[in-house]
């Protein structure tokens, strides 16, 4: 198609936009290409092709052809890029993939959006080892890192996450998280006996 022609153009802004309109289209013919606009010394051309790999990758089979890409960009300085990698990077349900997300680099960084995306990613991992640093989050002072430590006990479903639920419930004075909170735990202990338990 014109669009993926386009990929090509000498225009920084040309290439940048025709990156956003593959995502918009879904066309998945372009990932070979944007694997290697990562690359690109241009950060907003950087930027949207990688958040455009994340948003074409359906499954994790998909998202686990681009682990060294992820894995590369968790490290780079800038905040969007490290973001759109542990957006990638939590649909790979892998243990290779934990100790990325434990890594200081993320579960401490700065960016708030940094440290909330990398909570839930570790509730994905269903890795029952990580409970400990997902609870980390409710003494994280932002409200949404807090949220997405609910969220990431809840995506793991573990009963070892009902203690800091019901820690982080007594604790807290922000009723709409201590409803969510509820419920998470509602969820947890609703669920069938499995092999985790």
């Amino acid at each position: 198609t014109v669009t993926l022609e386009l990929l090509a153009d000498e225009d920084d802004a040309v290439r940048i936009e025709a990156i956003k309109a593959i995502r918009v289209r879904k066309l998945k013919s372009a990932r070979g290409k944007l694997k290697f606009m990562v690359e690109s010394r241009n950060l907003d051309q950087k930027v949207e092709a990688l958040r455009t790999i994340v948003a074409l990758n359906e499954t994790g089979d998909e998202h686990k052809e681009f682990y060294e890409i992820y894995k590369k960009l968790i490290f780079e300085q800038n905040a969007d890029i490290q973001l759109a990698a542990v957006g990638g990077l939590q649909h790979i349900i892998d243990p290779m993939v934990v100790p990325l997300l434990q890594s200081g680099i993320l579960i401490m960084h700065d960016d708030h959006r940094i440290r909330a995306a990398t909570v839930i990613a570790l509730g994905r991992s269903k890795d029952h080892n990580v409970v400990e640093h997902i609870a980390r989050g409710f003494a994280d002072g932002a409200r949404d890192v807090q949220a997405a430590a609910i969220e990431g006990l809840r995506l793991m479903g573990h009963k070892k996450g009902l203690t800091p639920l019901r820690e982080f419930q007594k604790q807290s004075d922000d009723e709409d998280l201590i409803n969510l909170a509820g419920d998470a735990i509602d969820e947890i202990e609703a669920a069938p006996k499995g092999l985790l338990d």
